[in-house]
């Protein structure tokens, strides 16, 4: 299982494939198992399995040259502890509710807005011509690119994409919030998302 973007209490439970009752031989970590302060991957595997490779060829070989560092597994284990002590998973859970209710509330009712879904404090918006049929913008526009731009100018970083479609057209950006935003700044970041789309689409 991949858990690199959703692992670590992203979607409101440890990992993704909890809220699917999956369980992993094997299960890759990443991104916020540091907190973002230091380049730190996790590759998790099932001791009945490691024990049985170990077994067969005398050892478990699962790194290279820069593995194993002490920097990046005290900042790992650091982050879990404020993880554990704070209670963030638990939180992230009910501030994803309010995430996703402002976002259907203040920017589902744009006609530009043809889907909007996520879990926990990550979320995406498509974006399209119109609303009922969801036809997508020309990708000779790069609306993604375009929005990302506006969102940057009004003091909001998101993360653009396109070919959501059929790998060429289909415009859309996903959000991915601080675990530790406040309900005040979840209202701020949704109004921005709000006003860049109104700020750009409009114009084109």
């Amino acid at each position: 299982a991949d858990e690199v973007m959703t692992g670590m209490g992203r979607t409101g439970r440890w990992f993704a494939m909890e809220h699917w009752d999956v369980e992993p031989d094997i299960i890759t970590i990443g991104k916020g198992a540091a907190g973002g302060y230091f380049p730190l991957s996790i590759l998790g595997v099932k001791s009945q399995h490691a024990d049985l490779i170990a077994a067969t060829t005398r050892d478990f070989i699962h790194g290279g040259t820069y593995t194993h560092h002490t920097v990046g597994t005290a900042t790992g284990l650091a982050t879990l502890a404020y993880l554990r002590q704070n209670d963030l998973v638990t939180e992230l859970k009910r501030k994803g509710e309010i995430l996703q209710s402002l976002l259907m509330n203040r920017v589902g009712h744009l006609q530009w807005s043809g889907d909007i879904r996520g879990i926990g404090l990550m979320w995406g918006v498509e974006l399209v011509k119109e609303r009922e049929s969801k036809e997508p913008f020309d990708p000779q526009i790069q609306l993604g690119v375009k929005i990302a731009d506006q969102a940057m100018r009004n003091g909001l970083i998101i993360y653009p994409g396109s070919g959501s479609v059929d790998g060429t057209r289909g415009d859309h950006f996903m959000i991915g919030p601080p675990f530790t935003i406040t309900e005040t700044q979840i209202e701020t970041l949704v109004d921005l998302i709000s006003r860049t789309i109104q700020d750009t689409i409009p114009s084109l």
